[in-house]
């Protein structure tokens, strides 16, 4: 009976946690600042698949850090189109990990 216990309670545990969710990944190259004087400006830019990309900031809780020194950076993003942008390019980076 024991046993049985301990097995119920093993299984709880292994199946009550939660799943970290998975996201495609791309690679890219965070390549420098956007030191644009206009409104919309600021931030990074990025290029995945050969398109160069606008990003504002990276995502709450990532633990990266982008240094200029270390720059342009390969990088893995999992990213969206950010929906009513102020620039056509402007993306949202969902996670990111250094390659």
């Amino acid at each position: 009976m024991k046993r049985l216990l301990l097995f119920l309670f093993s299984l709880a545990l292994l199946t009550g946690c939660a799943e970290e969710e998975e996201f495609s990944l791309d690679n890219g190259i965070i390549l420098g600042r956007d030191n644009r004087f206009c409104g919309c400006c600021g931030g990074w830019f990025i290029e995945i698949n050969d398109t160069q990309y606008l990003f504002k900031e990276l995502p709450a809780g990532s633990g990266f850090e982008i240094s200029d020194n270390n720059l342009p950076q390969a990088v893995s993003v999992s990213w969206e189109q950010k929906e009513n942008a102020c620039l056509p390019n402007e993306i949202i980076i969902v996670s990111i990990k250094e390659q």
